[in-house]
């Protein structure tokens, strides 16, 4: 069967509704196989879903947030001939939910071998600038993830990402409050401590857990603080871990160490750190 030569009406036709149409309802108005349609998109450069990514590239605290648990819990595929396929896994569905809702795209789905979900993303675009961000190539990254470039303004919602992915939020038995953070990489944890204490004063301390996983740790008024900061109210967060962060904001700390308090976390958190300023409130403090 042969056709009218494509004019340039049909063809601005078909650009202006290939993504709006499916393919059997353009071939159908065209009078053309859907054949017909694919070979001329694909002259013209049109494609059904554009790798827009426009979302990451003007950086929010949403964005930055995403990029952080990715940084945590993410996964890039590059498949040769196939494209490249993101993902993240998760045990709880809602937090993947928010996300496919931001990005209006990627499927989720459960995997029943290991009790979790997992959205998925294809696009090359993405991965190239996740690349851009970290500096590295980002598969198989866990144990040589570097340092992303971020803002300043969207450090916070970065961290709280990687928090939400590889972090420990808790009051323990005793009463204790602690927040944890897993790293693969020694150069990353450090980093992130030192980024944490940049921004807010709060000095931790490190560890070595199994596996040479390198640990960053909080614990009493500094989990107390870190908490404060890292979970907000609006902030895109797991359920589970911003009612562990509350549960760590109400704890009564009747005594702190002198030396876990810096200048600049009394000047970030004055409504936490005030009454233990005042010279009337010396016994608080224990050396």
């Amino acid at each position: 069967m042969e056709y009218e030569p494509w004019t340039d009406e049909l063809n601005q036709w078909l650009t202006e509704n290939y993504v709006d149409l499916t393919n059997r309802e353009i071939a159908k108005r065209l009078g053309r196989s859907m054949t017909a349609i694919r070979v001329q998109a694909s002259r013209l450069g049109l494609t059904k879903y554009p790798d827009d990514i426009s979302f990451f590239e003007n950086w929010s605290p949403e964005s930055a947030y995403i990029v952080g648990l990715f940084a945590a819990d993410g996964y890039a595929q590059v498949r040769p001939g196939k494209g490249v396929a993101l993902s993240i896994s998760q045990k709880e569905k809602e937090i993947l939910e928010r996300i496919q809702g931001l990005l209006g795209r990627g499927r989720l789905y459960y995997i029943h071998q290991y009790d979790s979900y997992r959205y998925e993303l294809h696009s090359r675009k993405l991965y190239e600038f996740l690349n851009r961000v970290f500096g590295h190539n980002v598969q198989a990254k866990s144990r040589t993830l570097q340092w992303p470039t971020v803002l300043d303004e969207y450090l916070r919602d970065f961290i709280r990402g990687y928090c939400d992915g590889d972090g420990h939020v808790s009051v323990n038995g005793r009463g204790r409050p602690l927040i944890r953070f897993y790293c693969g990489s020694e150069d990353f944890r450090d980093v992130l401590m030192d980024t944490i204490s940049r921004l807010t004063g709060i000095i931790g301390t490190t560890s070595l857990a199994i596996n040479d996983v390198h640990l960053a740790l909080y614990d009493g008024i500094k989990a107390v603080c870190l908490a404060k900061w890292l979970y907000q109210p609006g902030d895109v967060a797991k359920p589970r871990k911003v009612q562990a962060a509350e549960a760590i904001a109400k704890t009564d700390q009747d005594r702190i160490r002198m030396d876990s308090v810096t200048p600049k976390m009394r000047e970030t958190f004055p409504g936490i750190l005030s009454r233990f300023s005042r010279p009337t409130a010396d016994y608080l403090m224990v050396v």
